[in-house]
């Protein structure tokens, strides 16, 4: 047999390959049956209340509810299967929703400490014939920073600011030591409960989040375009935590300035930081919005930054 024969052989036989990864991947998530997968609106609908819609975003609608044995206020998040959702293998082998996936692994004692945005806890999923069901903890009283902010007239001071940074950037660590990249740290993925003079801030909405490993570079972009790192915007490959260095640098920018942030506007000096705001601050901010990622501080470097010492 000649080479070039066996060379295409070869070559369709990997293709062959892949192709059939990708139909098991797209597959897996309505044929996942293991012990530990709920497959029954009949069950959900017997444990849970729905209530009404809380919010909608580019994967599916969430809506408050709560558990009927104690009443206990939950937030459900509904997800079609339409979308070309991420997945991961679980612990049985199966392809499972990366979302769900990556909030297993989060439900951890040592992330649920009151000086961490701990991210909200899944109680409950689903998989359904149609959609993708998670019921997880509601922070009540809570809202986003966006509401936050408005309620208080636009701005936050800078050190009701420094606690939730603080905070979030503690969380980021716990994230990259697990192996966590969430994509799309921004203020309206942060509530901040309001039950007592301090705030505390809960990371929500994993939807784009994925596993990652030290060595991985992505090149796909996920999250907010307006808002995104320079090097995600243009297909060059980005790496998990100069990213989430950069979201920390927009989610504190947009607290202290009440002006939403534009990562364009901001490279071409149209958006400027306040020359108010102390020195510490604004080389916190600075830093963290540096164009280059390879500039910015590492996410345990910022906590010994001189403005959250």
């Amino acid at each position: 047999m000649k080479p070039t024969r066996l060379k295409t052989m070869k070559n369709k036989k990997d293709f062959l390959k892949k192709l059939k990864k990708i139909i098991e991947k797209r597959t897996s998530l309505s044929r996942t049956n293991t012990s530990s997968v709920k497959t029954s609106e009949d069950d959900f609908e017997a444990k849970y209340e729905q209530m009404e819609q809380l919010g909608e975003g580019g994967f599916g609608c969430v809506f408050g509810g709560f558990r009927r044995s104690d009443n206990l206020q939950v937030a459900i998040k509904r997800i079609g299967k339409g979308f070309d959702l991420n997945t991961e293998v679980d612990e049985h082998g199966q392809f499972i929703c990366a979302e769900v996936a990556v909030m297993q692994k989060l439900k951890d004692p040592q992330l649920q400490s009151p000086d961490k945005a701990s991210p909200v806890v899944l109680l409950d999923w689903y998989d359904l014939k149609e959609e993708i069901v998670l019921v997880m903890e509601r922070p009540i009283p809570a809202t986003d920073v966006k509401v936050y902010l408005k309620n208080r007239g636009g701005i936050a001071e800078e050190d009701e600011v420094k606690i939730i940074m603080k905070q979030l950037i503690h969380t980021a660590v716990d994230l990259e030591e697990r192996h966590i990249f969430h994509r799309d740290i921004k203020i309206q993925n942060v509530l901040i409960e309001t039950s007592s003079s301090v705030p505390r801030a809960r990371l929500i909405d994993f939807g784009l989040s994925c596993f990652t490993k030290e060595t991985s570079v992505f090149t796909d972009f996920a999250g907010t375009l307006s808002i995104a790192a320079p090097e995600s915007m243009f297909g060059s490959g980005y790496r998990a935590e100069p990213t989430t260095v950069w979201q920390l640098g927009v989610v504190g920018n947009e607290a202290l300035h009440g002006v939403g942030f534009n990562t364009r506007k901001f490279a071409m000096n149209k958006l400027k930081i306040r020359e108010d705001l102390s020195p510490d601050c604004q080389c916190f901010l600075k830093s963290c919005l540096r164009s280059y990622p390879s500039f910015r501080p590492k996410l345990k470097e910022l906590l010994q930054h001189p403005w959250l010492i």
